[in-house]
């Protein structure tokens, strides 16, 4: 059985908002108690609008924020509390693949020398061995060796993309960090980088874990083992990503679903959503939820399993009930190929 190889427990992240000159300035929640592991070899999938604190957990997670309170284990190790000099030594194991190419790469840099960057900074391999690792990185995210001294501005979106996986991959890093990877391309090239990265998952020895932050629920329905489903902050449901998208329990999960392109009219939920900065009593959800009742107005619904179904965990004091059994995951080919 698998180990989790990315523990989140109790992660919190609050930011000040200022208030008028009278008023001292006062915290803004952000993260509130999120909790999620990640297998090895896995993929899980945090999604939500925005706002609803997914990107701010990744920035948590790379330390690029630091944390108020909670913990993370990543690999055995106690990632918080690493010094810096440390932490910099272990990133040799994440790899990360931004929103837009277009700004992760130096543009003063050849193709090859920004995928063996990685190798360079963390002393891997001799200069013969680096160099053979990316031609043959080149060669599994299909650029031609020509490309080895070639500029990023002289590669198409898409292109650009297959370069940052690969300086992302070439460390053989164990996390694979996934903010957004298609969401700056063109929809006519989502569908190839999405089954590239499927592809070079299932041949990477060992496979990577991969943790994947985005908003397009048929990408994350496809690509994803796992999800977790934030609004405002918080976790309100979590389970295997079919389950979770294809029959949801909480019903912000269902308004995700049922906003999606070409999935029908969606009814415009009454009432206003909460501010993070005077969230209510109760549920965070409750000026937005059909299924709204007296405890909700009072009592904040914490996440639990559900107990009709072995896996699903939600934060609601009445989910939706189950609806029919999902088809297996597979190779990325919806609207977005």
């Amino acid at each position: 059985m698998s180990r989790g190889l990315l523990c989140v427990q109790d992660l919190t992240k609050s930011f000040f908002a200022s208030g008028s000159w009278l008023k001292s300035r006062r915290p803004v929640p952000a993260v509130s108690g999120v909790s999620f592991s990640v297998n090895e070899g896995e993929t899980l999938a945090i999604v939500g609008e925005s706002g609803s604190g997914k990107t701010t957990t990744l920035r948590l997670i790379l330390r690029l924020l630091q944390a108020d309170s909670g913990s993370i284990q990543f690999d055995g190790d106690d990632w918080l509390s690493l010094p810096r000099k440390e932490l910099n030594r272990k990133r040799q194991k994440l790899g990360i693949v931004f929103q837009d190419p277009a700004t992760s790469l130096n543009p003063r840099m050849g193709v090859g020398e920004i995928i063996a960057e990685p190798l360079d900074i963390h002393r891997i391999g001799s200069s013969l061995e680096r160099r053979r690792r990316v031609e043959e990185l080149l060669a599994a995210v299909g650029l031609p060796g020509t490309s080895l001294r070639a500029r990023p501005s002289e590669f198409s979106g898409g292109q650009r993309q297959r370069i940052a996986i690969a300086r992302a991959l070439a460390a053989r890093p164990k996390l694979l960090v996934l903010d957004e990877p298609v969401s700056a391309l063109d929809v006519s090239v989502r569908g190839q980088i999405l089954n590239l990265l499927l592809d070079l998952q299932e041949a990477s020895v060992p496979r990577p874990a991969t943790l994947f932050v985005g908003h397009d629920l048929p990408v994350v329905r496809h690509f994803a083992d796992e999800v977790v489903v934030m609004y405002l902050g918080r976790v309100v449901e979590s389970g295997p990503a079919r389950e979770v998208l294809t029959a949801p329990l909480h019903p912000y999960t269902a308004l995700l679903r049922d906003s999606e392109p070409g999935h029908g009219v969606v009814a415009v939920p009454p009432g206003e959503p909460a501010s993070a900065a005077a969230l209510p009593a109760g549920c965070a959800f409750q000026s937005r939820c059909p299924r709204v009742a007296a405890r909700c107005l009072s009592e904040r619904p914490v996440l639990t399993p559900f107990s009709g179904k072995s896996g699903r965990l939600v934060a609601c004091f009445h989910p939706l009930p189950i609806e029919s059994e999902p088809a297996d995951r597979r190779t990325f080919r919806g609207p977005s190929s």
